[in-house]
C-alpha cells in the first residue's frame, strides 16, 4: 500500500486518541447478589496548582487497525511516556462569561523501537512526538479547548539521519459548552449525558496526504457516562498502573451518541485525575495511559509513585447543604490554611460562573470567608440521574493562584429523608456467549433469548439527613422476588442489591420488566416521599435479525457488481441497517448502507469476501459473508525498437514499457513481470528494456513475455536484421617476462635486444572471430619483418638491436578480406652502454718489467662494434676533448707496456659502442726501482799478490734493470788511500799494493735513482822475501813484536772479563721501495761469506759472532799461533745480489677493502748517497784496546 495511504491511518489513530475523545467500555464479570453501601467515598471536584505533574506510561497497539485496513505495513506497539503539567491558571471567555481555567501542557515521545515498523516493505523505526495544550474549566474539570501537534517520522533501517517526516500536523478542537467527563460529586452508579457542540480544525504539512481532510464540522454531539465500578483500578488480563495509591477510585464508562461504548477512565481522587485511561476503537486499535508518577507542588510527605502527600497551602470550600433548591441562598464556607495554620486577612475571590457571580472576600480570624450565595436556577449541560443540576463554585487566591472548589447540588425537592428507587442509576450488564457489555440509556436495555443480565439495583437517600436501614425487594421479569438489606444511608448516598436473570429461550418478543421497591414494609417512617420508592426497568426481548445477500459475480475486474442485502429483516418488526465490509486485495472498504444495497468493482481478480452486518434497532447484529468471484484480465504489451537493422556487434534496444496490467494491486512499477525468453539482455532477464549486441548475421526475432500478479501472460515479437561488420582490434599490449609495461605518453621504453611480448586481441562476429588473421609489423625500419597469427588473440615476441624510436603496426583481417583499423604502437629502444669487466687491482712492477692487461667488455647488442683504448698518461689530455682519461695512447683490447722509471702510474681502459656510449675502468700501477747489485769479478784462484803488484778490478758483472744498467756509476775505494771514500770511477779500476797485508777493496754502484750497492773483496798482499830477524825483515819483526804485545794486552783484558761488543760492518743491498706499496717479490737473499776456518778446540772466541769468524777467523788463528801460518783464502764475493728470477703473476681482483700491507720506510737520502766502504774488522785485542780508551774518554 502506498505511503500516502498508510500515513493518514496513523494520524487518524492519534487524532482519535488526543482529539475529541470517546471511550469504550471494559466489561466486568457478573457479580453475586449482595447489598450494602459503597465503601468508596463520594468525590467532589479536585483542585490543581501550577506545576502539578502527572507521568503516564503510554501504549499504542495498532496491529488490529493495520490488519483490518489491509495495508502493506506493520507496527509494533508504540511505547513511551506522556507527561502532563499544569502550566498556568488563567481566564478565558467561554460563551460570553469570563471563566477560570487550568492550562494543561501535554507532551510525549513514542516509538515502535528499532525494526518495529515496516512501511512499503522497508523495516525501520516509527517515532511520534506529541505536544499539546488543554484548557479545563477549574470549577468542574470540563474540557473546553484541546490543541495538539503531531510530528510523525519514519527512520528506514533505524537510521535517524535519513528519517522521513511523514506528517507535522496541528489539531484544534473546541467544545461549547465544555464537555463534562466527570459530573461531580462522583458516586458509583451515577449516570449523566454531556451535551455539547464541537468541531476540529486541522493544519500542517505532509507529503502523503492533505491535512485538511481531517477537519470536522462544528456539530451537536453528546457523550453518556456512568460510574460503573469502584476500588483499585484493575482490568482482567492486563497489568494495572504502576502507581499504587489509587485504591479509592471510580471507574467511569462512556458511550457515544450512537450508544457505542468506546472506553473507560479510572478516576483517582488521590491524584486529582485519572489513574488509567483506555481507548478501544472498533476500527482495531487500543491506547492505554497508565499512571506512573504524580508530583503535586507545595506538598509534604509525598512519594511520586504512591502518595501525593499533603498540600501545604489549601483553600477548602464547603457549601452549607448537601443539596439545595433552585434560587435558594446558602452559605459557602472557604477556609484558607498554610501548614494547617489559618491565613488571616487574606484577600480571596468567590466565583460562581454559572450565574456570573464574583465576590471579593477577606479571611477572618479563623482564616475563613462565609459569603451567602444565591445559587440561582441555571441547569448545567449534563443531565444526571442523582440530581437536578450541579454547578461548581470557586474560592481562590488570585495573587498566588491557589484554588479551592466545590459543587453546589440543586434538587427540586429537598427533605430530611427521601428513599428513592433509581432506575437511571441501575448498572445493567448483559452477557451473550463470551461477550459482555454494559447497557445504558444511550444503548438501550435490550436482550435476546439466552442472554444473562446482571442488574445492580440502587436505592438513594435523596434527603439531607441519614436514613435508617431497611430492605429492598426486587422482582425479576419471570416473577421471582429477591430481597436485600439496605444499610443506613448518608444524605444523597446510595446502596445496591445485585440480581441476575437469564432470558428464557422461549421468551416472547416484547417488553420484560424488572421492578423493585425500597422499604417495601414501610419501616422508614421518616421517608418524606414514598411515591418514588417504587421503580421498574423495561428490557426489550427481541430476536436476531435475518440476513440475506445476493451479488452478481463471475465478472472481470472493473465491472460493477451490485451487492443487495435489502431482503434482510428483523423478526421483532424493527428496522434494520446494513454495513458492508468488502475486500478487494487493496483494502477492506467499510460502507454504511441504510438501504442495504451498494455497488462495487474490483481492481484485482480473486475470490473476495463480501461481508454484510445487519443491525436492528436494538443494536443486535448478525453478519453474512459471501465470496465474490472476480476474473483476471490478461496483461498487455507492445514491443518496439527504434532500429530494424543493426551491425553485428552493435547494440540494439527493445522497449516493452508500453505494458501493464489494468487489474493489478501491486505497487507502482511492479504491475507486471517482463521477461525476455532466450535473450541475453544486458539489463538481465527481467525488466522493460532489453539491449542486445547480436553477432550472428542474418534475420532474428526477439520475444517479450509480460506476466501479471495472477500469473497470466501475454507475448509480443519483434523481427530485426544483423549486418556484417569489419573486424576490430583492441589495445596493443607489451610485457617483459609476464610483467605488463605501461607506455608513457604513448611510448614504451625498452633496452636493446630485450625480448618483449606483444599482444593484441581482435574481435568480429561469431562466425568470423575464430578465423581472424592478425598481422604484425614490429619495426617500421624493417618492412621485411612481419608476423601473422591466426585467431582472435595474438601474441608474438620481438627485440630491437638498434636504438631509437620504432613503430609497431598490427591489424586484423577476417575471412571476407575486411580489415580492421591499424593499431600503432611506439617503442623507444634504449642503447645499453658497454660495461667493462673488472681489471686487476693496483699493480706493482719493477722498472722495465712488462705489464700485460686485457680489457673485457659486455654489450650484447654492440659486442662486435666495440672500440678499446688505453690512456696511459691521465695527466695529459692529448685529444684535447676535456677528458683526461679517454686518450687513445694504446688502441686494442690488450695492453703490453713497461716503464723505465719508477713512480705511480694510472692506467684507464676505455670502451665505446657504435652509439658512442662508453665505459672506463682505471687502475694504479706502481713502478718500483730495482736497486743495483755490485759485483766485483773474482778469479777462481782469488786475489793473492806480492807486495808492489797491481790488480785491475772489474765491476762489469754488476746488475740492474736494462735502463738503469746503462747509467750505473761505479766508485772504487782504494785501501792505499786511507780516509778517502772515492778513489776511482768506472767499471774497471787498477790498484797497486805497495805493502803486504790483507786489504779490502770496495766497489759501490749507484743507479739513476740514487740507489746504491757495495761489494767488497779481501786482497792478500805477500811481503817480498828479504833477510832479517828470524828470517823476516826488520820492519816486519817490529810490527810482529808490537802486534804480539797488543795481543797479549788484549788477552789480559779479555781474561778480565771484558769482551768486545763490536760487530764487523756488513755491506747489504738496500731495496728501493715505494711509499705504501711493495713489490710482489721479496728482495733476493744475501749470499753469506764462506763459513771461515775451522773453530779452535776452545770454541768460538768470547764476544765473536760466526759472521766475524767467517771474515777474521784466519787472522785470529795467525795471531794466536806460535808461528805465522798463512792459508790460501778463496776469493769471496761479498753481499753480491743475484739477478732476480721471480716473475710477476696477475693479482686476483679483490672487491673488498684490501688488507693493510706493511710499508717500508725508505732510508734517508743522506745515508743512501754515501758510499759504503768496508774496513777490515778489528782484532779482539785491538777492539779491547779501543774499548779501554773509550772508557778513559780519550
Amino acid at each position: 500500500m502506498p505511503m500516502r495511504t498508510v500515513v493518514p491511518i496513523f494520524i487518524l489513530i492519534l487524532m482519535t486518541a488526543y482529539g475529541p475523545l470517546s471511550m469504550l467500555d471494559e466489561f466486568e464479570e457478573n457479580q453475586t447478589n449482595l447489598a450494602g453501601e459503597s465503601g468508596v467515598d463520594v468525590h467532589d471536584v479536585p483542585t490543581w496548582r501550577i506545576g502539578d505533574t502527572w507521568v503516564y506510561e503510554t501504549k499504542f497497539d495498532v496491529a488490529g487497525l493495520i490488519q483490518a485496513a489491509n495495508v502493506s505495513a506493520s507496527i509494533n506497539t508504540l511505547t513511551g511516556d506522556t507527561s502532563m503539567e499544569v502550566t498556568d491558571i488563567k481566564f478565558v471567555t467561554i460563551q460570553g462569561i469570563q471563566t477560570l481555567v487550568y492550562e494543561l501542557s501535554i507532551d510525549g515521545t513514542f516509538t515502535s523501537g528499532n525494526n518495529g515498523a515496516t512501511l512499503e516493505g522497508t523495516s525501520g523505526r516509527l517515532d511520534i512526538e506529541y505536544e499539546g495544550t488543554d484548557l479545563l474549566r477549574a470549577s468542574d474539570l470540563a474540557v473546553w479547548d484541546s490543541e495538539f501537534t503531531l510530528l510523525v517520522e519514519f527512520a528506514p533501517f533505524n537510521l535517524g539521519w535519513i528519517a522521513q517526516e511523514l506528517a507535522d500536523i496541528t489539531f484544534a478542537t473546541v467544545y461549547e459548552p465544555p464537555r463534562e467527563k466527570f459530573d461531580f460529586p462522583l458516586r458509583t452508579g451515577d449516570q449523566w449525558t454531556s451535551n455539547y457542540q464541537s468541531g476540529t480544525n486541522v493544519t500542517g504539512t505532509s507529503d502523503y496526504f492533505d491535512p485538511t481532510t481531517f477537519d470536522t464540522p462544528y456539530v451537536e454531539d453528546n457523550t453518556t457516562y456512568q460510574v460503573t465500578s469502584d476500588g483499585t483500578p484493575a482490568e482482567t488480563g492486563v497489568s494495572p498502573p504502576s502507581y499504587s495509591g489509587c485504591s479509592d477510585s471510580h471507574k467511569v464508562n462512556a458511550w457515544n451518541n450512537t450508544g457505542s461504548a468506546n472506553g473507560f477512565e479510572w478516576y483517582c481522587d488521590s491524584v486529582r485525575s485519572y489513574a488509567w485511561y483506555r481507548i478501544i476503537n472498533p476500527a482495531g486499535f487500543q491506547i492505554d495511559w497508565l499512571l506512573k508518577t504524580y508530583s503535586p507542588v507545595d506538598s509534604s510527605g509525598g512519594v511520586p509513585q504512591s502518595s501525593p502527600g499533603i498540600r501545604n497551602a489549601v483553600i477548602t470550600v464547603a457549601p452549607e447543604f448537601v443539596a439545595i433548591l433552585p434560587n435558594a441562598t446558602e452559605e459557602v464556607v472557604g477556609h484558607f490554611t498554610v501548614n494547617s495554620a489559618n491565613e488571616v486577612g487574606k484577600n480571596l475571590q468567590l466565583r460562581y460562573e454559572s450565574d456570573n457571580i464574583i465576590m471579593s472576600l477577606t479571611t477572618d480570624s479563623n482564616g475563613e470567608v462565609t459569603p451567602d450565595l444565591d445559587v440561582g436556577f441555571l441547569q448545567d449541560a449534563s443531565a444526571a440521574s442523582d440530581d437536578w443540576t450541579s454547578n461548581g463554585v470557586i474560592i481562590w487566591d488570585p495573587v498566588n493562584k491557589i484554588v479551592g472548589a466545590a459543587t453546589i447540588v440543586m434538587d427540586l425537592s429537598v427533605v430530611g429523608v427521601d428513599l428513592v428507587a433509581k432506575p437511571d442509576s441501575m448498572i445493567v450488564t448483559r452477557a451473550r456467549g463470551n461477550d459482555s457489555v454494559i447497557l445504558s440509556q444511550a444503548s438501550g436495555y435490550n436482550a435476546l433469548p439466552g442472554d444473562t443480565i446482571h442488574f445492580s439495583v440502587p436505592a438513594q437517600n435523596r434527603g439531607v439527613l441519614v436514613s435508617p436501614s431497611t430492605e429492598m425487594e426486587i422482582t425479576t421479569p419471570d416473577g421471582s422476588t429477591v430481597r436485600g438489606v439496605l444499610p443506613a444511608l448518608a444524605p444523597y448516598s446510595e446502596a445496591r442489591v445485585d440480581v441476575n436473570w437469564t432470558v428464557p429461550l422461549d421468551a416472547a418478543i416484547g417488553i420484560q420488566t424488572l421492578s423493585f421497591m425500597v422499604d417495601p414494609d414501610n419501616m422508614v417512617t421518616a421517608d418524606a416521599n414514598r411515591s418514588n420508592n417504587n421503580a421498574s426497568l423495561d428490557i426489550f426481548i427481541g430476536r436476531m435479525p435475518v440476513v440475506n445477500m445476493t451479488l452478481g459475480d463471475n465478472v472481470f475486474t472493473f465491472v460493477n457488481v451490485t451487492i443487495d442485502a435489502s431482503s434482510s429483516y428483523d423478526l421483532d418488526s424493527g428496522p434494520v441497517e446494513c454495513f458492508f465490509e468488502i475486500e478487494d486485495g487493496f483494502r477492506t472498504e467499510y460502507i454504511d448502507a441504510p438501504n442495504c444495497q451498494t455497488n462495487w468493482s474490483w481492481t484485482d481478480d480473486g475470490e473476495w469476501d463480501v461481508k454484510v452486518i445487519v443491525v436492528d434497532d436494538e443494536l443486535d447484529e448478525i453478519e453474512l459473508i459471501i465470496q465474490a468471484v472476480i476474473l483476471n484480465r490478461d496483461p498487455y504489451v507492445n514491443l518496439t525498437s527504434p532500429l530494424a537493422t543493426v551491425a553485428a556487434g552493435s547494440s540494439i534496444t527493445f522497449n516493452a514499457t508500453d505494458s501493464g496490467d489494468t487489474d493489478t494491486i501491486s505497487p507502482e512499477g511492479q504491475h507486471v513481470t517482463i521477461t525476455w525468453p532466450n535473450s541475453a539482455c544486458s539489463e538481465g532477464l527481467y525488466g522493460p528494456y532489453c539491449t542486445l549486441s547480436p553477432e550472428v548475421e542474418g534475420e532474428h526475432q526477439i520475444e517479450v513475455v509480460v506476466t501479471d500478479d495472477d500469473n497470466s501472460s501475454t507475448s509480443d515479437f519483434f523481427t530485426y536484421e544483423v549486418l556484417n561488420v569489419a573486424p576490430t582490434v583492441g589495445e596493443m599490449l607489451l610485457s617483459i617476462n609476464g610483467i605488463p609495461f605501461i607506455p608513457q605518453d604513448g611510448i614504451w621504453s625498452v633496452d636493446e635486444d630485450v625480448v618483449v611480448s606483444l599482444a593484441i586481441d581482435g574481435d568480429d562476429t561469431l562466425s568470423d572471430k575464430e578465423g581472424l588473421l592478425i598481422t604484425w609489423y614490429p619495426d617500421d625500419f624493417d618492412q621485411n619483418w612481419t608476423v601473422t597469427t591466426s585467431g582472435p588473440n595474438s601474441a608474438i615476441t620481438a627485440a630491437w638491436s638498434d636504438s631509437g624510436l620504432h613503430t609497431i603496426r598490427a591489424f586484423a583481417t577476417d575471412d571476407d578480406g575486411a580489415t580492421s583499423d591499424t593499431i600503432l604502437g611506439y617503442v623507444s629502444v634504449n642503447n645499453i652502454a658497454p660495461v667493462l669487466g673488472t681489471l686487476p687491482a693496483s699493480q706493482a712492477l719493477f722498472e722495465d718489467e712488462v705489464l700485460n692487461l686485457s680489457a673485457i667488455a659486455t654489450d650484447v647488442a654492440d659486442a662486435e662494434d666495440l672500440i678499446f683504448c688505453w690512456d696511459l698518461i691521465v695527466s695529459v689530455d692529448s685529444d684535447e676533448d676535456g677528458i683526461l682519461t679517454n686518450d687513445c695512447d694504446v688502441e686494442g683490447q690488450d695492453l703490453e707496456y713497461s716503464w723505465a722509471t719508477s713512480g705511480l702510474r694510472t692506467i684507464t681502459a676505455n670502451v665505446w659502442d657504435d652509439d658512442n656510449a662508453t665505459d672506463t675502468f682505471s687502475i694504479d700501477v706502481t713502478i718500483v726501482n730495482r736497486p743495483p747489485t755490485a759485483v766485483i769479478f773474482v778469479p777462481d784462484d782469488g786475489f793473492s799478490i806480492t807486495e808492489g803488484d797491481t790488480i785491475t778490478f772489474t765491476g762489469s758483472d754488476s746488475l740492474d734493470t736494462p735502463t738503469d744498467r746503462i747509467n750505473l756509476i761505479f766508485i772504487w775505494n782504494d785501501p792505499n788511500t786511507e780516509g778517502a771514500a772515492q778513489d776511482g770511477y768506472g767499471e774497471n779500476y787498477t790498484i797497486k799494493f805497495d805493502q803486504p797485508g790483507k786489504f779490502f777493496v770496495n766497489l759501490t754502484v749507484t743507479d739513476d735513482d740514487g740507489k746504491s750497492a757495495t761489494a767488497s773483496i779481501l786482497v792478500e798482499v805477500v811481503e817480498k822475501p828479504s833477510e832479517g830477524l828470524l828470517g823476516v825483515s826488520g820492519t816486519t819483526a817490529i810490527v810482529s813484536v808490537l802486534a804480539l804485545f797488543i795481543a797479549v794486552l788484549l788477552g789480559v783484558l779479555v781474561m778480565r772479563g771484558r769482551s768486545s761488543d763490536s760487530e764487523p760492518m756488513i755491506t747489504k743491498n738496500i731495496p728501493d721501495q715505494v711509499w705504501n706499496d711493495s713489490p710482489s717479490m721479496s728482495p733476493p737473499p744475501m749470499e753469506t761469506a764462506s763459513s771461515g776456518p775451522p773453530l779452535p778446540a776452545s770454541g768460538l772466541p768470547q764476544g765473536w759472532t760466526m759472521e766475524q769468524w767467517a771474515y777474521y777467523g784466519e787472522q785470529y788463528l795467525v795471531d794466536h799461533a806460535s808461528a805465522p801460518v798463512y792459508s790460501e783464502l778463496e776469493p769471496v764475493q761479498a753481499y753480491s745480489e743475484p739477478a732476480p728470477t721471480q716473475t710477476y703473476s696477475e693479482p686476483v681482483p679483490v672487491y673488498s677493502q684490501p688488507e693493510p700491507v706493511q710499508t717500508y720506510s725508505e732510508p734517508a737520502p743522506a745515508v743512501l748517497d754515501q758510499p759504503m766502504v768496508q774496513e777490515p774488522a778489528p782484532t779482539p785485542a785491538s777492539q779491547a784496546l779501543a774499548d779501554l780508551l773509550d772508557d778513559l774518554d780519550l
